[in-house]
C-alpha cells in the first residue's frame, strides 16, 4: 500500500484532498481486488453538530449502510454481529453520531470535474471511528492523551489503492492535532484487531502501532473472541507530511 500520509490542517470542519495515485473493534479487509480506475479520494471530519436535521439524518444513513455492509461482507473481521445491527432502530444510529468524544472520519470519492462537492454530494467508500477517553482537567475539550480507533472499514470496490493506509494515517494525524499530554506522558491510540485478520494486523504494525495484548479476551452480544491489542503513541502537534 504505497503512498504518503494526509494532512489535518484544521480543526472540525475540515477536508483532505489524497494524491491521485492511483476502521468497537478495528478491522480492514485488504483482499486483493481488481485494478480499480485512477481515482482521486479525499477524507473528510464529519461535521459535529450537522449543520441541521435532515443533514444528520443523512449522515446517518449513510454510516448505517457502510457499517452493515461491513458486518454482512467482512463478518470475521469484527466482533460486532449484522444480525445485532440490522434491525436497529434510527435511535440507535442516530445516537452512535451524537455521542460525547467521538469522531467520524469519512473516506469520499470525489469527482473531478465538481471540485468544489459537498460531503454529501460525493460517494462515501469508507469511515473509521476516533474516540477519545474522558478528560476530567478539561471535560468540555475533545482534547485527550488517551484515544481509540474502531470499526474501520473501506468498501471493496476501492481496496488496493493504499487508501487503508492514508485512513489510518489521518486517523494518527487527527489525534496529533488534539491530543493532551497528562503528567508529561505521551498521548497514545489503542485499537484491537480480531484474531484472523492479518492484513489489519500487518498494515497497523507498519505504521507504528506494536502489539501489548497478543491474546486479548473480548465479549460482545453475549460471545467471547480472540483479539490483538496494539497502541501507538503520539506526540501532539507535527502532523504528517502530505505527498
Amino acid at each position: 500500500m504505497a503512498g504518503n500520509g494526509v494532512c489535518l490542517r484544521s480543526l472540525i470542519p475540515a477536508r483532505i484532498t489524497l494524491a491521485r495515485e492511483l476502521p468497537t473493534i478495528s478491522a480492514l479487509s485488504l483482499t486483493p481486488r481488481p485494478a480499480a480506475t485512477m481515482r482521486s479520494f479525499s477524507i473528510d471530519i464529519l461535521p459535529k453538530p450537522a449543520p441541521d436535521d435532515d443533514t444528520l439524518l443523512e449522515y446517518s444513513a449513510r454510516l448505517k449502510r457502510l457499517r452493515l455492509r461491513s458486518l454482512k461482507e467482512d463478518a470475521k473481521s469484527f466482533i460486532s454481529q449484522y444480525e445485532h445491527e440490522v434491525d436497529q432502530q434510527q435511535d440507535f444510529w442516530l445516537n452512535r453520531l451524537k455521542a460525547d468524544r467521538v469522531v467520524h472520519l469519512i473516506l469520499a470519492h470525489d469527482d473531478e470535474a465538481k471540485p468544489n462537492e459537498t460531503l454529501l454530494q460525493k460517494a462515501w467508500v469508507g469511515f473509521v471511528v476516533i474516540s477519545a477517553a474522558a478528560n476530567e482537567k478539561a471535560p468540555d475539550s475533545l482534547s485527550s492523551a488517551e484515544w481509540n480507533m474502531a470499526a474501520l472499514y473501506i468498501e471493496p470496490e476501492v481496496r488496493g489503492q493504499g487508501l487503508g493506509k492514508r485512513l489510518v494515517q489521518a486517523t494518527i494525524d487527527y489525534i496529533k492535532g488534539h491530543a493532551s499530554t497528562e503528567d508529561n506522558k505521551a498521548a497514545f491510540c489503542v485499537t484491537s484487531v480480531r484474531h484472523g485478520n492479518d492484513n489489519a494486523l500487518d498494515l497497523y504494525q507498519r505504521l507504528g502501532f506494536r502489539i501489548v495484548d497478543p491474546n486479548e479476551h473480548t465479549e460482545k452480544d453475549g460471545k467471547e473472541y480472540l483479539t490483538t491489542k496494539l497502541r501507538i503513541d503520539i506526540q501532539a502537534g507535527e502532523l504528517s507530511r502530505c505527498g
